[in-house]
């Protein structure tokens, strides 16, 4: 969050920067714009307003002095990131990458499992939490997974095909006698009753 914040502050100070260079760039312009003009009167009407010309002058480096002293607003340093309340109770960070493809991790879900003593480990240590909390994570973890993971190697159960298989046989048959019902001619007490 620190880093986010440090870029953007950087951002803004560069945007500030030229925004500053852009405004002096054109200041100059005008100022030599002026210069030319204004030599160009004084060749046409002489030396008589040299006075004039210095008050202007002053008075041009005092707006130049005030221009470099104005502040941009966004201070000598980066401002500090603060975490939320919601932030603060997080015990793990949030990855923008994630850690296994989504074909990888649905093909294994099922083996996902905290490890435990029985399956040969000297010592198990849970040192985020205790070992019912972190039961009690994964098992979370889990559901959503569940829930969310699209599922690509799933494949139905024996049972299920064989009864499916008797259930197409069925509606066949039931469409076959249908067909046969509808090719009958139509005798004359159907016909009276259309």
């Amino acid at each position: 969050k620190q880093a986010r914040l440090d870029t953007e502050w950087k951002a803004k100070k560069a945007a500030a920067k030229r925004q500053k260079e852009l405004q002096e760039m054109r200041r100059k312009a005008d100022e030599q714009r002026k210069k030319k003009l204004e030599e160009a009167k004084k060749k046409e009407e002489g030396e008589t307003k040299d006075e004039e010309m210095k008050e202007e002058e002053v008075k041009k480096e005092e707006v130049k002095q005030e221009v470099k002293d104005e502040d941009d607003g966004l201070g000598d340093e980066p401002p500090r990131a603060e975490l939320t309340d919601a932030e603060k109770k997080k015990v793990f960070r949030g990855a923008t990458v994630a850690d296994l493809a989504p074909t990888t991790l649905s093909k294994f879900l099922q083996q996902f499992t905290l490890p435990e003593k029985a399956e040969g480990f000297d010592e198990v240590k849970f040192l985020w939490d205790t070992a019912p909390k972190c039961k009690e994570y994964l098992r979370k973890w889990l559901l959503e997974a569940k829930r969310t993971t699209l599922i690509e190697h799933l494949q139905p159960a024996p049972e299920f095909t064989s009864k499916f298989m008797a259930w197409q046989k069925q509606q066949l048959e039931w469409q076959q006698k249908q067909n046969v019902w509808k090719a009958k001619p139509k005798t004359d007490e159907a016909k009276a009753l259309e």
